[in-house]
């Protein structure tokens, strides 16, 4: 055979590109590629290295020497494993049609044993040992934690897990782009964390990690045939963090979730997988996730009794946001309600913009099914409640506001009477509100709707 362009591509370790956290023995896959048809690997060989540098003067880590297989996936790692250990690895394959060089990829390892963790588990309020603290009415908790570095930080890691799902804000800036997390498990006997890299991020100076929880599957307040009310591992919701910083002068700072934490309640005044959730816009403390913001009324966290499982780090497909969806069509229906069709069942959230006096009501509600008369109602098989899958948002003139309320639907019904029409990507609504609870304000709504499910890394 004679040579052709060879290329090794798509290197991942677990399944994952360049994952942080790696806790279990790495296994590493890569893809060949090439214009000729009929490629066969012969050989391989891996090597590994601290830094990209060290491939250069050949100071391995691990080398697997040349084998002579065809597999390209899964192929173990033999070198050792150290907790937060960066690898860089790279992989040479003899095909039929010559041989080839990958480029440098890596992984990084989590924490690998227990004493690993400085952090504890904190929450919002003290409760007898032994009796579940679970409330079918609590609003989402925000938590927040200043402090100083005295140069820009070199390497910054957060290693964070919080139940039952959480957003994570360093500066006011959210990190990563991941949805819902940590994933499902049966939270008494398995937990997740996961590893993030915030090291631009952070300043010179004051800085704040700050954190919302919510419900999530570990406190599930609506009643359903599956019965998580009355799962074991039911409690308040709990932080676990751990961020590690190197700044440039070679100083190292650990910062944890620990009784020194602010505590207080935010514009999510309910929030539930089945039942929904209500927004409160004017209850949302304006600022609080920057330095500056004066928390000295804010109560103090309390410790937290662990959920019970094991601590491991995520290392599957997280779930993004991959798509955004227009209405195909609206109606009123003869309550005076509009509902729009985004054209097909997806599970997703509603971005809502809205303009209006204090205390206005905006009030959506999803669906997967309408009624026999295509107008009255929705079929809405999740849940016992009757309000099932409603989003209530009470408006706080001007503002913006992404929900956190995600589910699977097709249709979204605007229980309000507004006026409706198309335009571009989103539906806007424009109307006087005629209810008393309006103050005969006009709203302008915008929703836009976004799709998110298990996103594949493969190029």
């Amino acid at each position: 055979m004679s040579k052709c362009d060879i290329r090794i591509t798509n290197l991942q370790c677990n399944y994952l590109k360049s994952p942080l956290g790696v806790e279990n023995v790495p296994r590493l896959s890569w893809v060949l590629q090439s214009e000729e048809h009929g490629l066969e690997q012969k050989a391989y060989r891996i090597v590994a290295a601290r830094t990209v540098e060290e491939f250069q003067a050949q100071n391995w880590l691990w080398d697997s020497g040349i084998v002579e297989s065809d597999s390209t996936v899964e192929v173990a790692y033999g070198g050792e494993l150290v907790s937060r250990e960066r690898i860089y690895w790279m992989v040479w394959a003899e095909t039929n049609y010559g041989s080839t060089w990958s480029d440098a990829a890596f992984w990084e390892m989590g924490l690998l044993s227990a004493e690993d963790w400085k952090a504890k588990w904190i929450t919002d309020r003290i409760y007898p040992v032994g009796i579940s603290g679970a409330k079918d009415d609590n609003p989402a908790t925000l938590l927040r934690k200043k402090f100083a570095l005295g140069s820009n930080a070199e390497k910054a890691r957060v290693y964070v897990c919080g139940l039952g799902y959480y957003e994570l804000f360093i500066n006011g800036q959210r990190v990563g782009d991941r949805l819902l997390d940590p994933a499902y498990t049966c939270y008494d006997r398995r937990v997740l964390y996961q590893a993030y890299d915030v090291t631009e991020l952070l300043q010179n100076g004051e800085n704040v990690v700050a954190v919302r929880l919510g419900d999530g599957w570990y406190n599930c307040t609506t009643p359903d045939v599956w019965y998580f009310k009355q799962a074991a591992w039911r409690d308040l919701t709990k932080l676990l963090l751990q961020m590690e910083i190197t700044d440039e002068n070679g100083s190292g700072h650990c910062i944890v979730s620990d009784t020194d934490w602010k505590i207080a309640e935010g514009a999510i005044r309910f929030n539930a997988l089945r039942s929904g959730e209500t927004v409160d816009a004017a209850m949302e403390p304006i600022g609080w996730m920057v330095p500056g913001f004066d928390d000295t009324t804010w109560a103090t966290s309390v410790p937290a009794r662990a959920p019970g499982g094991e601590l491991h780090s995520q290392q599957i497909q997280p779930i993004r946001l991959i798509e955004k969806l227009s209405p195909v069509r609206n109606w009123k229906t003869t309550k005076g309600r509009v509902v729009y069709d985004f054209g097909r069942n997806t599970t997703g959230f509603a971005e809502i913009r809205v303009k209006g006096t204090q205390g206005s009501e905006a009030i959506i509600r999803y669906g997967e099914l309408l009624d026999e008369k295509n107008e009255n109602g929705f079929i809405f098989y999740q849940s016992e409640d009757e309000n099932s899958g409603e989003f209530t948002y009470f408006a706080f003139s001007p503002d913006t506001m992404e929900t956190t309320y995600h589910l699977e639907f097709r249709y979204a019904e605007d229980l309000n009477d507004l006026q409706s029409w198309f335009e571009g990507n989103y539906a806007y609504w424009n109307a006087a509100a005629i209810a008393e609870d309006y103050d005969q304000a006009t709203m302008e709504n915008v929703i836009a709707l976004f799709a998110t499910e298990n996103l594949s890394e493969a190029e």
